[in-house]
């Protein structure tokens, strides 16, 4: 199979647009058939990538999370009607803005809105629930934070909109919370160690940092990237087993889960995967969404072409903040792992680089898909 396209479409990142490195692997039928990197994964830029190196996945993480509470699902131990006040009972004593000030939601959040992001939380770090609860406790637990999360007002009723947020951080508390295990533990027991992956977790020591790809932040306006610790904000205590954002990774580890997504059934069956890259937006939801990814919508917690409009109907997958793409085709069993390790790049990496690894990869594999 020839995969030059996608080989130039990795040396055009790192030479013309500063990306520090771009580490790609493909899968086809549950083997791997393309495997490359380059650029550097130093501070200097002077040692070339090896392809063992480690990665903040930032929202890569979501499609994992997403895939063990579905597996709680398919157990029949949580339902996506469920009430998230069920198992965090904060939950159920929420605030919701609007017009008039705050009121009281006239819905409650589900594990549904959850998967979604149509819960009406938000995304902010900084708000004074979350800074208290690290005040008051800074080795805070996952269950801990999350219960903090509660505290604040909801930005619209349940159900309504898509508003990207700290769902799938509760999701992950609520694993927590049904299985009995931390969510490190599930991950490792139920995902991980079925794919062998030996070199994910939460886990952020020296040792750990001495392994990851030099981190980058995008400056726009001298188009070029900026060297930053290698720090992630979404990881709010030591504690803190982030559903949404805390995972580090290596290519060779996730392109197994990416691979047995696309071809397998250990890890969800296939009507069960299918229901993850189902549409869940009602029309409104839907509209939200095109701001994220133009024609694409999304199912539970992945961004699925439901609708065929690019490669291939129902092929989905997520990314992450530092340039990560996951995309995962089951009808054609192709899986596709990119990762770099560089922030706030976004109009290059998500709009551009993002969909023409997809299209490349497609365009290779166009004779053995007919």
């Amino acid at each position: 199979m020839d995969f030059s396209e996608v080989k130039r479409l990795m040396d055009e990142a790192v030479a013309e647009h500063d990306v520090p490195c771009s580490d790609i692997a493909i899968s086809y039928n549950g083997e791997l058939v393309y495997r490359y990197m380059n650029g550097a994964s130093d501070d200097l830029k002077s040692v070339p990538l090896k392809g063992d190196e480690l990665y903040f996945l930032y929202s890569a993480t979501k499609p994992i999370t997403c895939t063990a509470a579905l597996q709680l699902y398919e157990q029949g131990k949580i339902k996506l009607e469920d009430k998230v006040s069920d198992y965090i009972p904060e939950f159920g004593d929420m605030w919701v803005k609007t017009a008039d000030g705050v009121k009281k939601p006239r819905k409650p959040i589900t594990l549904k809105n959850l998967f979604s992001m149509t819960s009406g939380l938000n995304y902010n770090l900084l708000n004074n629930s979350i800074q208290e609860q690290k005040r008051v406790k800074p080795d805070s637990s996952t269950l801990e934070m999350v219960r903090a999360m509660a505290g604040e007002p909801l930005e619209f009723e349940p159900g309504e909109h898509f508003l990207y947020s700290l769902s799938h951080d509760v999701l992950a508390a609520v694993v927590e919370l049904v299985s009995g295990m931390s969510f490190g533990e599930y991950l490792k027991k139920n995902i991980f160690d079925v794919c062998g992956m030996e070199r994910t977790g939460f886990t952020l020591n020296d040792d750990i940092r001495s392994k990851m790809c030099s981190q980058y932040m995008w400056d726009a306006e001298n188009k070029r990237g900026n060297l930053i610790e290698k720090v992630n904000p979404f990881i709010l205590t030591p504690a803190y087993q982030s559903g949404g954002a805390g995972l580090i990774s290596c290519v060779d580890d996730y392109i197994k889960f990416v691979t047995e997504m696309a071809n397998g059934n250990r890890l969800l069956k296939a009507e069960t995967i299918d229901l993850m890259r189902a549409n869940q937006l009602g029309e409104q939801a839907y509209q939200d969404f095109q701001s994220s990814k133009k024609g694409y919508t999304y199912g539970l917690g992945v961004r699925t072409d439901a609708f065929g409009r690019y490669a291939a109907k129902g092929e989905f997958g997520w990314d992450g903040a530092a340039g990560a793409y996951v995309m995962i085709d089951p009808d054609n069993h192709i899986g596709i792992f990119y990762a770099t390790h560089i922030r706030t790049y976004g109009v290059y990496l998500y709009n551009k680089l993002h969909p023409a690894i997809r299209d490349a990869v497609y365009q290779t594999l166009r004779t053995s898909l007919k």
